[in-house]
């Protein structure tokens, strides 16, 4: 296997966070133009995003990697298009998850960042099969930002039986 440079890491979780938010966002516009959906455009506003019935463009998320003082690998992420700034997400990790996340090649799994191995298969070393992620959400908040974006941190269970592997939430 060939090592994964820490900056292509990041730079992966952050096309890949950017590519789960545009989604999201495409799907919700496309729902609201269909009418399932009712949302009021903001009025004088030419903000691209206050405007419900089109999905803003998503720039590529800035991804910013640092240790947890407090042990605990951590993601801290929301966004909000009206601010003009591209996304910015800080992942608190630590002191494994360059040499057991990034530089393997685990640092996305089915779409999911992952913060922290919590345990490896018995059968195939080093291969994670329950992780520590970040669960991404995104809509439009017709309230209060329009079109935004957030994340949680989830433990999940990888399953490696098929082509690619697969997450499932755990309940914790």
């Amino acid at each position: 296997m060939t090592p994964v440079r820490i900056a292509d890491a990041r730079a992966h979780i952050g096309s890949c966070v950017s590519a789960i938010i545009e989604a999201a966002f495409q799907r919700q516009a496309a729902d609201a133009r269909r009418g399932k959906y009712t949302y009021i455009p903001w009025p004088g506003s030419d903000n691209p995003g206050h405007d419900p019935l089109h999905a803003p463009p998503v720039p590529p998320t800035v991804v910013d990697t640092g240790p947890s003082f407090t042990g605990d690998s951590a993601s801290i992420f929301t966004w909000k298009v009206e601010t003009g700034e591209p996304p910015y997400m800080s992942l608190l990790v630590g002191p494994t998850w360059r040499s057991r996340v990034a530089r393997p090649g685990f640092a996305v799994l089915d779409g999911f960042p992952v913060l922290e191995i919590l345990a490896t298969s018995p059968e195939v070393s080093g291969r994670p099969i329950r992780v520590k992620a970040v669960s991404l959400y995104a809509c439009f908040d017709p309230h209060i930002h329009g079109w935004r974006a957030w994340s949680r941190d989830v433990t999940c269970a990888v399953d490696w039986s098929g082509a690619e592997p697969v997450l499932t939430v755990q309940q914790d």
